[in-house]
């Protein structure tokens, strides 16, 4: 019984795409950040830079899989410093 948890456990992790996990990890970032500097949260704020990093990020993985190729690894450390630092820039302006 344990083996059909396990094995369902991971095709939910692995069926969460690059796009949706760059999302939750700006969303998690801007809201500590918010918290930390003891700033208003409001969702505006949260969810329109989220969607649009996700609809960025889901082009791009769109073109590569439109070429048959596949995405490079670098592309995923590139993003997840790009939305780190969208984060912070973020939470800088407001």
């Amino acid at each position: 019984m344990n083996t059909e948890n396990e094995s369902n456990s991971k095709t939910i992790i692995n069926s969460i795409s690059l796009a949706t996990c760059m999302s939750f990890v700006y969303i998690i970032i801007f809201v500590v950040l918010m918290l930390v500097s003891n700033k208003i949260i409001e969702m505006d704020t949260v969810a329109l830079p989220a969607i649009f990093i996700f609809l960025v990020i889901s082009g791009i993985e769109f073109m590569f899989a439109k070429l048959k190729r596949n995405v490079p690894q670098i592309f995923n450390i590139v993003s997840f410093i790009i939305v780190i630092i969208i984060a912070i820039v973020m939470t800088i302006i407001l």
